[in-house]
């Protein structure tokens, strides 16, 4: 059964709202309770719709939950005929004002995801090789990430940045 099928979002809803319902069993609204919000909303982005992303007409859009002291929204998407991307930014007090709603049809997806910020400056130990960054190397870790349902780690060391799977780190202080 579908997130809308299930009741925990309305036509004409907003941000907020879905949140709010998607939360609503939820013991924390914590770091873990935004990651999970993006991989739901991801299960359904084919149907997610939010109105000023179509109303700008952005193609190949990504919309990250942001983590770092508060929660933002980072909208990415290029306009038509127009070189470049375009980026909207909406902090937690503006979701109330910003609609969402779900779709009845597919619709082109966009891709949801979260950064954790929380984490960034922790140190931890690769458990295999990522790019030019070899297996055994301390690095230190820019954020926490969910694609998809994919949970990942943005690492730098060796002077490059390497996208991880979550098991592939050791965390020094854990």
């Amino acid at each position: 059964m579908s997130t809308a099928e299930q009741g925990l979002i309305e036509p004409d809803d907003s941000l907020a709202g879905l949140i709010a319902r998607l939360g609503a069993n939820v013991a924390a609204w914590d770091r873990s309770f935004a990651r999970q919000l993006a991989i739901a909303l991801s299960a359904e982005a084919e149907r997610l719709v939010i109105t000023p992303i179509e109303r700008l007409a952005l193609r190949d859009v990504v919309v990250t939950f942001s983590l770092g002291d508060r929660l933002s929204v980072v909208v990415t998407g290029q306009l038509p005929d127009v070189p470049g991307d375009l980026t909207l930014r909406w902090q937690e007090q503006d979701l109330p004002q910003i609609a969402a709603s779900f779709s009845e049809h597919p619709r082109e997806p966009y891709l949801v995801c979260s950064l954790d910020f929380g984490p960034a400056g922790r140190h931890g130990i690769l458990r295999a090789g990522a790019g030019h960054i070899p297996a055994g190397q301390v690095v230190r870790v820019r954020a926490r990430a969910t694609v998809g349902g994919r949970h990942e780690w943005r690492v730098q060391g060796l002077g490059q940045t390497a996208t991880i799977p979550l098991q592939d780190l050791r965390l020094l202080d854990e």
